[in-house]
């Protein structure tokens, strides 16, 4: 991962709006939530101290995990390769700016390899997640990512995506640089 990830700031994640109403309440009731590429956990922090989500409900993956993060509600590994067993199911998981930077450590790569690292991160997550959960994802790195992005843009990436692991696209914004996949 780049130490650019880091500077994403907490104004850009807020103008997404993933958590709506009722997914705030369904975190502040004990739905889990995993954030993909948390850096220093800005989003995390505004989630429990401003929204006052349980720190229960929020578990955190980065391949850097800040020390704040480590613990029963954090997990340290690459998501480009085998992600570890994890007992919990979640019903909500945020990639944040991760999926572009993490692919070829940040280096552009043709856009067969984009699909193929996009859809290998996704597939894992949606092993997962809980019947009737969503994968929200926020990045504006991949149009840096892809060399031939006249190829695929993102949008067409995530909606390929979702048909192949059998999602529903319920929303996508900024040319797909923000989307929501829902699994029934």
């Amino acid at each position: 991962m780049t130490t650019e990830y880091h500077q994403f700031s907490l104004k850009n994640y807020l103008s997404c709006e993933f958590l709506t109403d009722s997914v705030i309440q369904d975190l502040k009731s004990n739905a889990k939530f995993l954030s993909i590429g948390v850096g220093l956990g800005t989003y995390e922090d505004h989630l429990i101290n401003t929204l006052k989500i349980p720190q229960s409900s929020i578990y955190c993956v980065d391949n850097n995990l800040d020390k704040k993060w480590q613990g029963p509600y954090g997990f340290q590994f690459d998501i480009t390769g085998n992600w570890p067993t994890f007992i919990t199911r979640f019903d909500y998981i945020l990639f944040g700016q991760v999926i572009g930077v993490s692919v070829n450590r940040g280096r552009p790569v043709s856009s067969d390899k984009m699909v193929a690292h996009a859809t290998h991160v996704i597939k894992q997550a949606k092993n997962i997640l809980k019947q009737k959960g969503k994968i929200f994802i926020y990045d504006t790195t991949l149009p840096a990512a892809i060399i031939d992005l006249d190829t695929i843009l993102a949008q067409q990436l995530y909606n390929h995506i979702a048909k192949t692991l059998g999602g529903t696209i319920t929303r996508t914004e900024h040319f797909g640089s923000v989307v929501e996949i829902s699994f029934d």
